[in-house]
């Protein structure tokens, strides 16, 4: 159940992220770095979603544990590109 709440907010992110930009920018997705750790972190919770809805237990933990240091990332990615 977290997962999935994790996934919608992170989800959610990206898509109120891209309306802003289309309204601010005048394009929905340009390619910079804090959108890329975004995107990069949906995938992975995503497949790791998927991973633990097919029972491998390894591999999710695994992918949980790659999904927490690109949340760190992806938070530090602003103060780095600034």
């Amino acid at each position: 159940m977290v997962g999935m709440c994790v996934w919608l907010f992170i989800f959610l992110g990206l898509l109120t992220g891209m309306l802003w930009a289309q309204l601010a920018l005048g394009s929905y997705w340009s390619w910079d770095p804090k959108e890329i750790m975004t995107l990069i972190l949906f995938l992975t919770v995503s497949a790791g979603q998927l991973l633990y809805f097919d029972k491998k237990n390894t591999a999710t933990k695994w992918l949980a544990l790659i999904a927490c240091t690109l949340v760190i990332l992806t938070g530090l990615t602003g103060f780095i590109t600034a």
